[in-house]
């Protein structure tokens, strides 16, 4: 599985850091793929808006941030000029992958004392200059070089605090820019109301961007003697610490109208992004219903070339899945968790229908392994993770998606513990997807779970995989035909089968 840019994450880290809960949890981002499937999605124009999309896409529980527009979604599916022109102003905002610094970070400060003196230190060189030239004052000389020496200090000694915001207070200036090109626009009326005012707040930008965007220009593109020049001025009148502090002191004031301008921008686009999405792939729309909790037909997984499609309604119990390994029971249910994800977040599923009778927290077990640097074996990673599901259960409203439980420990005891930990988990109003190889359990929980079945057949002495999801309880064993088919030696597979008519003898 890929990890997604670190800048593309900011804005999902600023919110799992102010409301972890309404977010998926890290475990359950990488059973389900998240990060590749938000590359499949992704088809932002903007920084902004990728930043948005990844946090839209990992959220879990309510809507934290904002709803998709589905008006505003269709009129840019249905006009392509619309949206071309919309893409064209968001594209001003390409690489603005700092501008949630300026509200996710803390941000560096100076006392008023402080940047009092550096409004007066800014002219006491250039009044110590016309006091010589003009007066004739001698001493004078003294009072520049010694303030001129002072402002240098000051200036370098800020240069690490100046450094950090070289991209992001340019990139605000862009971000002000590209909002008064959308409000513009009459068909973002109401998306862009109240907006003016949010921008007019921010015009202080405008002022001061030049700054930080000539440091970049002159330390990649001008001569070495323009650099000293302009270096040398900013010196004499202090201008670097004193318009630096004074903007940060502005974008403290007014973080609240960066957020919002923010979320403005990334809503847009985002909306546009499910807009394209839906357009070039075979996507529907989730419904709510009250027939079945959770049912879709034909849904599929989009990272997969050629993928199977299945169909399935859950109403009133649980399913439990048997097969062997490779026949799909653990990728159906990334399936199911993913687009049950993206219905939620994205109001875009990949089937042809696809329908929940509320709205549904997604936890999962699917990929666990030891924790060498915790000191815990497979089978206590596995303890933590079903006794955190236990505890939330008792909400209700949960899908839990497992594959394998408790795997790292004896058979006998494994099952013992995955029935009583199953039937646990399927109270409260809540649904669970579990696949496993232990048939026992089918015997055991028939009456919370339905059953369903992958399996594979033998031709040509060869393994033929067609990953549909059948009803009922597997009845054929193949994992000894597999190590066969996979060439194992003869004497090998006669003690295999000679054993395994011993152990189903004894039962």
């Amino acid at each position: 599985m890929k990890q997604i840019d670190h800048r593309i994450g900011a804005f999902y880290r600023y919110s799992v850091n102010a409301n972890k809960e309404f977010y998926i949890k890290e475990r359950t981002a990488a059973d389900l793929h998240v990060d590749d499937v938000f590359e499949f999605v992704d088809f932002t124009s903007s920084a902004i808006g990728q930043q948005c999309l990844y946090a839209k896409m990992r959220e879990n529980k309510g809507c934290p941030s904002f709803e998709i527009d589905e008006a505003l979604a269709a009129q840019c599916e249905s006009d392509s000029a619309l949206a071309l022109k919309l893409e064209k102003s968001l594209r001003l905002l390409a690489n603005a992958y700092t501008v949630v610094v300026l509200f996710a970070e803390q941000l560096p400060g100076v006392s008023s004392t402080r940047l009092f003196w550096y409004r007066v230190l800014r002219f006491v060189p250039a009044l110590s200059l016309l006091l010589m030239v003009a007066f004739g004052f001698q001493w004078a000389i003294f009072l520049l070089i010694a303030s001129v020496v002072a402002n240098a200090i000051i200036h370098y000694s800020n240069k690490t605090s100046l450094l950090p915001f070289e991209e992001s207070i340019p990139q605000l200036k862009a971000l002000v820019k590209c909002a008064q090109q959308l409000t513009k626009e009459p068909q973002l009326a109401e998306l862009t109301s109240g907006s003016n005012e949010t921008i007019n707040s921010l015009r202080f930008i405008e002022k001061t961007s030049g700054l930080f965007r000539m440091e970049r220009l002159l330390q990649s593109d001008l001569a070495l003697v323009a650099w000293l020049a302009t270096e040398f001025l900013k010196i004499f009148f202090l201008t670097e610490p004193y318009l630096f502090y004074s903007t940060i002191e502005q974008v403290k004031v007014h973080q609240k109208s960066i957020i919002n301008l923010y979320l403005l921008v990334g809503k847009l686009d985002v909306v546009l992004s499910v807009a394209q999405l839906r357009k070039h792939a075979h996507t529907c729309k989730p419904e709510l219903t009250s027939d079945t909790r959770l049912s879709f037909h034909n849904i599929y997984h989009p990272l997969i070339e050629n993928c199977t499609s299945n169909s399935l309604a859950i109403q009133s119990k649980s399913i439990l899945i048997t097969g062997s390994n490779m026949s799909g029971k653990s990728t159906f249910i990334r399936t199911v968790g993913i687009n049950l994800l993206l219905a939620q977040n994205l109001k875009t599923c990949f089937a042809d229908r696809f329908e929940a009778s509320r709205h549904w927290c997604i936890d999962s077990m699917i990929t666990v392994a030891d924790d060498m640097q915790q000191q815990k074996s497979l089978f206590m990673q596995e303890v933590s993770v079903v006794k955190s599901m236990l505890d939330q259960s008792a909400e209700g409203g949960h899908v839990f998606l497992l594959d394998e439980l408790f795997k790292g420990t004896n058979t006998i005891e494994r099952i013992a513990a995955a029935k009583a930990v199953l039937r646990q988990l399927v109270k409260h109003d809540n649904i669970v997807l579990v696949s496993t190889h232990d048939v026992e359990l089918t015997e055991l929980l028939n009456k919370e779970y339905e059953l369903y079945h992958f399996c594979e057949s033998f031709i040509d002495h060869q393994i033929v995989f067609d990953y549909r999801l059948k009803g009922g309880q597997l009845t054929d064993f193949n994992a000894l035909k597999i190590l066969e088919s996979c060439g194992y030696a003869h004497e090998i597979m006669a003690d295999a089968y000679q054993t395994t008519q011993q152990l189903r003898s004894y039962n």
